[in-house]
């Protein structure tokens, strides 16, 4: 009040601030989701990491030396090493369960 009254504070300013203490709470919110994504992301990429750095599986270790899974399909290692991974599905079916 006594900065405004005196003159020391120009009327354009105080609307400006006024008008950027309205939209603060919106731009914190804001923020706060955006940290809350970024968690979200990085969360996935540590799952990633984590699914990576999995040991074989028997089945697959067993199909690597030519035997095959009770179902008769045949199953590779899906991580050969660390540079140059990919993952590929050959005659790939989905269903949802039936109960």
């Amino acid at each position: 009040g006594f900065r405004a009254a005196s003159g020391a504070l120009s009327p354009g300013v105080a609307g400006l601030s006024l008008s950027y203490a309205m939209s603060m709470p919106r731009d914190l919110m804001w923020l706060s989701r955006r940290i809350a994504n970024i968690e979200v992301e990085l969360v996935s990429i540590e799952r990633i990491m984590e699914y990576v750095r999995l040991p074989a599986e028997e089945a697959a270790h067993a199909a690597s030396q030519g035997e095959s899974e009770p179902n008769g399909c045949h199953a590779t290692p899906m991580l050969q090493g660390a540079a140059g991974m990919a993952i590929s599905a050959r005659a790939l079916r989905l269903r949802y369960d039936s109960d």
